[in-house]
């Protein structure tokens, strides 16, 4: 709900003024108020932008004007980065939002970053009055990223550190005192670890109905609202106590597992089975295991899944090449990325929103994606679970023909030998081996190439100079692990 505007030179019109729609468009839309010019929806309205015409008459002459209408949805992230300010002595929000507001949106200039819009970033959430002073709680999106196609709401904690260092510069210009700047963290000798305070809606009905708050220029229709406070557990805990998630009630694990906490994977817990030993790698950036698929493996559709850890962010995690057709995965700015072509040109797909430098563990899973058609080929990659990015070839063959995986960087052209290396003790005759280019730093786990595990020993009979892992974490240190298989 909206309430218009309107002025009469005349004084004895003033009181005459009368509020109408003009355009047929919006008689099935809006409801005007002849005397109060309060504007209704009658239908439920999109989010965004709605122009709506509308007439004043004094009986005699009428001016038509193009009233703007903005519909914001507050959603759950917008809430979960939310921030309110109390302005304290401000009589009314009819008061805060003709006199104050303003000026504190050019206080909100100053604190943010450069590309702040008010009209376009601002989201006010709700402007109540409270005992003598005005609540605004509101959040602030980021400025729009060409490269993302959400960019997301400035967090509260950040929001509110920001906003208590010009607490000084927002008293001073707007007159008024700021009684207190509060985001969704707060104190309770309840909560063992974390306490957070969520701002909870009030819904509109007949005991409560929506109450427009005008200005001049502008007018705001806003529900109230208050705070949930909870406890939140760190992962790997659950309950009211936030007890370890492995005890009794809330294990997690499958039966003949077992469940121990980890700070380092993403849920907080890992599930181990004495019967199937984890493998895994880690690379220096400068190391790599290479395995040549056998006929069968090469056969099928490409298929890689496994673990990762790292906190590096541009690498190559692992490079696969056949005759024609290559698949490579990397980390990127943080972000995985990963492009392959089968022959009809590169293509590549991105998981834009979380990244995987952040020392946890992260699940990932590339495999063809099902129903493209003869003639070309499609993927889809799977971080932590949940499907997060597809891409489809509009040429070449159907499926990638592969024949040798690199795990821990791209090979590059250069040879050098493991004597100019320093890593050969024995006095023979160098031997030149492959190096890599853009490294990678970090750990893989239980790595699967075409629902086959990638062993990460050597075989029986291999060169004695290659190295051989026992299901232990080791450092692969340039040698080359060449593993048929399939």
């Amino acid at each position: 709900m909206q309430r218009l505007h309107a002025t009469d030179r005349d004084e004895f019109d003033a009181g005459r003024l009368r509020f109408s729609l003009d355009s047929p468009d919006d008689f099935e839309r809006f409801v005007v108020h002849p005397v109060t010019g309060a504007i209704k929806a009658e239908t439920s309205l999109r989010p965004g932008s709605h122009s709506v015409a509308v007439r004043v008459s004094d009986g005699s002459l009428s001016s038509v004007s193009t009233v703007s209408v903005e519909v914001t949805r507050a959603t759950q992230e917008a809430l979960d980065n939310s921030i309110s300010v109390t302005f304290r002595r401000v009589r009314s929000s009819e008061t805060y939002l003709s006199k104050h507001h303003n000026l504190f949106v050019e206080q909100l200039h100053g604190a943010l970053p450069h590309g702040f819009d008010g009209v376009r970033d601002l989201v006010i959430v709700s402007l109540t009055s409270r005992r003598r002073s005005v609540e605004l709680l509101f959040s602030v999106r980021k400025p729009p990223n060409p490269a993302k196609s959400q960019s997301g709401f400035y967090n509260s904690r950040a929001l509110r550190s920001h906003l208590e260092q010009r607490r000084s510069l927002i008293e001073s210009r707007l007159g008024v005192q700021v009684e207190s700047v509060e985001g969704v963290a707060c104190q309770s000798a309840a909560c063992d670890f974390t306490c957070v305070q969520t701002p909870v809606l009030e819904a509109w009905n007949e005991q409560n109905p929506p109450v427009p708050i005008s200005a001049t220029s502008l007018s705001l229709t806003t529900p109230g609202f208050h705070r949930s406070q909870q406890c939140v557990c760190p992962p790997g805990r659950r309950g009211p106590q936030c007890e370890s998630i492995c005890s009794g009630p809330y294990n997690p694990c499958p039966t003949g597992t077992t469940c121990t906490l980890d700070e380092d994977e993403m849920d907080g817990y890992r599930c181990s089975s004495p019967f199937v030993p984890s493998s895994v790698v880690a690379f220096s950036g400068e190391s790599f295991a290479q395995y040549q698929l056998g006929e069968a493996t090469r056969a099928r559709p490409f298929h890689v899944n496994f673990r990762l850890r790292t906190f590096q962010s541009n690498s190559t995690v692992f490079f696969a090449t056949g005759p024609s057709h290559y698949a490579q995965l990397e980390t990127f700015k943080g972000l995985l990325r990963y492009t392959f072509n089968c022959g009809g040109g590169p293509q590549i797909m991105e998981r834009d929103v979380v990244r995987v430098n952040d020392g946890k563990w992260h699940e990932v899973d590339i495999q063809p994606l099902h129903g493209t058609g003869a003639g070309s080929c499609a993927f889809k990659l799977t971080l932590d679970k949940k499907f997060v990015a597809s891409a489809r070839a509009t040429s070449g063959h159907r499926h990638l023909d592969l024949i040798t995986v690199t795990l821990g960087g791209m090979p590059a052209g250069g040879r050098r030998s493991k004597r100019q290396a320093g890593t050969d003790r024995r006095e023979k005759e160098p031997r030149s081996v492959q190096v890599i280019s853009s490294g990678f730093r970090g750990c893989l786990e239980n790595v699967e190439v075409n629902e086959l595990p990638i062993s990460m020993a050597g075989k029986p009979g291999d060169d004695e100079d290659s190295l051989m892992m026992k299901n232990s974490v080791q450092v692969v240190d340039r040698w080359v692990v060449l593993a048929s298989f399939g």
